[in-house]
């Protein structure tokens, strides 16, 4: 299999980002990179810049993206991915925790 992980970076409600926490996510993010490369498994990040639609078709697109994973955890994610559904060609999956996925 000839897959990779790339890991989207996105706020949905730019009023509450916490400078802290968004430091954090980004370490976080370079361990993660760190440690799956030393296991051989590609993964990278994107940090989105522009709105939540433009971001994601722009990296189905841009990568040839197959799977969508997103976590269940967050209405407002969960809601704006259900929403964009119709609009990608993408197949979506709804994790809740480890070992329970949704098809979208």
């Amino acid at each position: 299999m000839q897959a990779k992980v790339i890991i989207l970076m996105i706020h949905l409600n730019q009023k509450h980002t916490d400078s802290h926490i968004e430091s954090w996510a980004q370490e976080a993010l370079h361990d993660l990179v760190k440690s799956a490369s030393q296991q051989g498994l590609p993964v990278t990040y994107h940090i989105a810049q522009d709105g939540f639609e433009k971001e994601i078709t722009g990296l189905i697109a841009e990568e040839n993206i197959d799977l969508l994973v997103f976590g269940a955890g967050d209405k407002l994610m969960a809601d704006a991915m259900l929403e964009l559904r119709p609009k990608i060609s993408a197949q979506l999956i709804k994790v809740k925790e480890k070992g329970t996925a949704h098809f979208v």
